[in-house]
Parts: C-alpha cells; structure tokens; sequence
C-alpha cells in the first residue's frame, strides 16, 4: 500500500490547455494560463468571453507580427 506522500510525487501537475493564435497569418502556441495572466488584457477577453478558435483550432487576430514575441514572452515572463 502506497503512502499519500508516495502517490503525490507519481502524480505530476497536469499542464493547462494549449492555445493557438494566428496573428496576422504567423501562429503561435501558448498556455491558456498565459493568456489570463493579465485580467483585463484582450486575451483575457477573448478566452473569458467564450470566442470559438477558427475552423484551423487557432484564435486569429488581425495584427502584424512585428512586436508580438516581446508582448507574448512578456506574458510568460513579466519582464521584456
């Protein structure tokens, strides 16, 4: 018979749903715990209002791409 203990350290922390975007036509993957970090950011809007991804799964969002990886990293990282 297994101990409480033992069966917490078999059991890793299940990893939050994985989101695609398509941002001016370039995609990215995220988890969703990225994108509600910040509350009141679009994203946070976006996944809370409840918006269906497009028929290829991924969220598109009509912008250019240019600063895109700073603002998503910043989101993972809180720092640019």
């Amino acid at each position: 018979m297994m101990t409480d203990e033992m069966e917490i350290s078999h059991n890793p922390p299940k990893p939050t749903q994985k989101i695609k975007l398509n941002v001016g036509g370039v995609y990215f993957v995220t988890h969703r715990d990225t994108l509600l970090a910040f509350d009141e950011s679009y994203f946070g809007g976006l996944l809370r209002r409840g918006r269906p991804p497009e028929d290829d799964g991924a969220y598109f969002i009509d912008r250019d791409t240019t600063h895109f990886p700073k603002i998503l990293n910043y989101m993972r990282t809180g720092r640019f």
